[in-house]
């Protein structure tokens, strides 16, 4: 999936951008683009970090915003993309 076909990642999956805007929330979420902390985080549990937020942290909830299988696009290009 390219990024300009969903503006999730249009806006917020540019490589540089990712980490620039996470630490702009707080607290600071889980960067999804480190593998290290990514590599035992399941694309299930990475689906619902990204449907529901993450508690405790600046990381909001996409379910009003994006549909299911945007979702798990998203978990995917991710995956691909950053986690090893």
């Amino acid at each position: 999936m390219l990024k300009e076909q969903n503006p999730w990642l249009a806006k917020c999956a540019m490589e540089k951008k990712v980490t620039e805007w996470g630490k702009a929330l707080k607290p600071i979420p889980r960067n999804f683009t480190c593998s290290d902390t990514m590599k035992d985080v399941s694309a299930g549990q990475m689906f619902w970090i990204i449907k529901n937020g993450s508690p405790g942290t600046g990381m909001v909830a996409h379910k009003k915003t994006l549909k299911d299988k945007e979702i798990w696009d998203v978990v995917k290009y991710i995956r691909q993309s950053w986690v090893r």
